[in-house]
Protein backbone atom coordinates (compact mmCIF):
# COMPACT_ATOMS: atom_id res chain seq x y z
CA UNK A 1 0.00 0.00 0.00
CA UNK A 2 1.59 3.22 -0.95
CA UNK A 3 2.16 5.95 1.95
CA UNK A 4 -0.48 7.57 3.28
CA UNK A 5 -0.75 11.29 4.09
CA UNK A 6 -1.43 12.84 7.71
CA UNK A 7 -4.15 15.32 7.26
CA UNK A 8 -4.63 17.08 10.80
CA UNK A 9 -7.51 19.14 11.14
CA UNK A 10 -8.14 21.04 14.78
CA UNK A 11 -11.32 22.64 15.61
CA UNK A 12 -14.87 21.89 16.41
CA UNK A 13 -15.84 18.33 14.69
CA UNK A 14 -18.73 20.38 12.91
CA UNK A 15 -16.77 22.98 11.30
CA UNK A 16 -14.13 20.18 10.31
CA UNK A 17 -17.03 17.73 8.62
CA UNK A 18 -17.86 20.75 6.31
CA UNK A 19 -13.66 21.26 5.41
CA UNK A 20 -12.87 17.60 4.67
CA UNK A 21 -16.31 16.32 3.18
CA UNK A 22 -14.97 16.79 -0.04
CA UNK A 23 -11.93 15.12 0.27
CA UNK A 24 -12.13 11.35 -0.78
CA UNK A 25 -8.35 10.52 -1.54
CA UNK A 26 -7.51 6.69 0.03
CA UNK A 27 -4.02 8.24 0.57
CA UNK A 28 -5.34 10.67 3.02
CA UNK A 29 -5.50 9.92 6.35
CA UNK A 30 -7.72 12.52 8.01
CA UNK A 31 -8.17 13.00 11.56
CA UNK A 32 -9.71 15.45 13.84
CA UNK A 33 -8.05 17.09 16.76
CA UNK A 34 -10.74 19.32 19.39
CA UNK A 35 -7.42 21.14 19.99
CA UNK A 36 -3.44 21.30 19.47
CA UNK A 37 -3.27 19.31 22.43
CA UNK A 38 -4.92 16.29 20.96
CA UNK A 39 -3.35 16.99 17.88
CA UNK A 40 0.23 16.84 19.39
CA UNK A 41 -0.88 13.51 21.04
CA UNK A 42 -1.78 12.27 17.70
CA UNK A 43 1.06 12.98 16.06
CA UNK A 44 3.32 11.18 18.74
CA UNK A 45 1.30 8.00 18.27
CA UNK A 46 1.68 8.57 14.34
CA UNK A 47 5.32 8.98 14.66
CA UNK A 48 7.15 8.97 17.74
CA UNK A 49 10.76 10.15 18.61
CA UNK A 50 13.11 7.22 18.48
CA UNK A 51 12.36 3.85 17.14
CA UNK A 52 8.78 2.92 16.27
CA UNK A 53 8.93 0.13 19.04
CA UNK A 54 9.14 0.31 22.32
CA UNK A 55 10.52 -2.77 24.49
CA UNK A 56 10.35 -3.32 28.11
CA UNK A 57 11.60 -6.55 28.81
CA UNK A 58 9.78 -9.39 27.34
CA UNK A 59 6.57 -6.52 26.21
CA UNK A 60 7.29 -4.99 23.07
CA UNK A 61 4.51 -1.64 21.95
CA UNK A 62 4.15 -0.71 18.65
CA UNK A 63 2.46 2.80 18.93
CA UNK A 64 1.43 3.04 15.19
CA UNK A 65 0.34 -0.34 14.58
CA UNK A 66 -1.93 -0.14 18.19
CA UNK A 67 -0.52 -3.35 19.33
CA UNK A 68 1.82 -5.10 22.22
CA UNK A 69 3.13 -8.28 21.76
CA UNK A 70 4.38 -10.19 24.90
CA UNK A 71 6.56 -13.89 25.12
CA UNK A 72 5.17 -13.83 21.38
CA UNK A 73 1.66 -13.29 21.71
CA UNK A 74 -0.09 -10.12 19.78
CA UNK A 75 -2.26 -8.05 21.48
CA UNK A 76 -4.63 -5.47 19.79
CA UNK A 77 -4.76 -2.31 21.65
CA UNK A 78 -7.36 0.11 21.35
CA UNK A 79 -6.08 4.24 21.01
CA UNK A 80 -5.87 4.95 24.93
CA UNK A 81 -4.67 1.88 26.02
CA UNK A 82 -2.02 1.73 23.78
CA UNK A 83 -1.07 5.87 25.08
CA UNK A 84 -1.19 4.53 28.71
CA UNK A 85 1.45 1.53 27.98
CA UNK A 86 3.22 3.38 26.01
CA UNK A 87 3.94 6.12 28.92
CA UNK A 88 4.37 3.42 31.58
CA UNK A 89 6.47 1.46 29.44
CA UNK A 90 8.85 4.85 28.31
CA UNK A 91 8.87 4.92 32.16
CA UNK A 92 9.32 1.17 33.11
CA UNK A 93 10.46 0.96 36.96
CA UNK A 94 9.07 4.29 37.92
CA UNK A 95 6.34 5.53 38.76
CA UNK A 96 3.98 7.61 36.69
CA UNK A 97 1.21 9.58 38.75
CA UNK A 98 -2.51 9.45 37.85
CA UNK A 99 -1.93 13.57 37.24
CA UNK A 100 0.59 12.45 34.89
CA UNK A 101 -1.21 9.81 33.07
CA UNK A 102 -4.36 12.16 32.67
CA UNK A 103 -2.47 14.62 30.78
CA UNK A 104 -0.73 12.70 29.02
CA UNK A 105 -3.42 10.07 27.79
CA UNK A 106 -6.55 12.10 28.06
CA UNK A 107 -5.37 16.07 27.93
CA UNK A 108 -5.04 18.18 30.93
CA UNK A 109 -8.82 19.79 29.20
CA UNK A 110 -10.43 16.92 29.61
CA UNK A 111 -12.86 16.42 32.09
CA UNK A 112 -13.15 12.70 32.88
CA UNK A 113 -14.44 11.00 36.07
CA UNK A 114 -12.29 9.49 39.20
CA UNK A 115 -12.21 6.28 38.09
CA UNK A 116 -11.39 6.33 34.13
CA UNK A 117 -8.15 5.51 35.05
CA UNK A 118 -8.56 2.82 37.16
CA UNK A 119 -10.98 1.27 34.51
CA UNK A 120 -8.21 1.36 31.65
CA UNK A 121 -5.17 -0.10 33.79
CA UNK A 122 -7.82 -2.72 34.54
CA UNK A 123 -8.46 -3.23 31.16
CA UNK A 124 -4.54 -3.41 30.23
CA UNK A 125 -3.95 -5.80 32.96
CA UNK A 126 -6.73 -7.72 31.38
CA UNK A 127 -5.37 -7.87 27.98
CA UNK A 128 -1.46 -8.40 29.19
CA UNK A 129 -3.12 -11.33 31.23
CA UNK A 130 -0.01 -13.77 31.83
CA UNK A 131 1.16 -11.41 35.13
CA UNK A 132 -0.59 -8.97 37.21
CA UNK A 133 2.29 -7.52 38.61
CA UNK A 134 3.72 -6.14 35.20
CA UNK A 135 1.18 -3.07 36.03
CA UNK A 136 1.76 -2.27 39.79
CA UNK A 137 -0.21 0.20 41.45
CA UNK A 138 1.89 2.12 43.99
CA UNK A 139 -1.07 3.27 46.29
CA UNK A 140 -1.72 7.12 46.70
CA UNK A 141 0.78 7.40 43.91
CA UNK A 142 -0.27 5.96 40.93
CA UNK A 143 1.50 3.16 39.03
CA UNK A 144 4.59 1.71 38.10
CA UNK A 145 5.15 -0.95 34.72
CA UNK A 146 8.10 -3.24 36.06
CA UNK A 147 9.33 -5.20 32.47
CA UNK A 148 8.67 -8.82 32.33
CA UNK A 149 11.62 -10.96 31.97
CA UNK A 150 12.06 -12.62 29.08
CA UNK A 151 12.13 -16.17 28.46
CA UNK A 152 14.65 -17.92 27.57
CA UNK A 153 14.95 -19.48 24.12
CA UNK A 154 13.08 -22.88 24.02
CA UNK A 155 10.72 -22.27 26.49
Amino acid sequence: MPDRLLLLVVGPPAQAAGLTEHLTDPSLDIRVCVDVAEAVRVLQLVSPPGPRMVRAGALRLDPVAQEAELHGRRIPLPPRETRLLHLLMTNANHVVTREQIRETVWGADENNSSNTITVHIQRLRSRLGEDPEIIQTVRRLGYRLVPPPRRAKGN
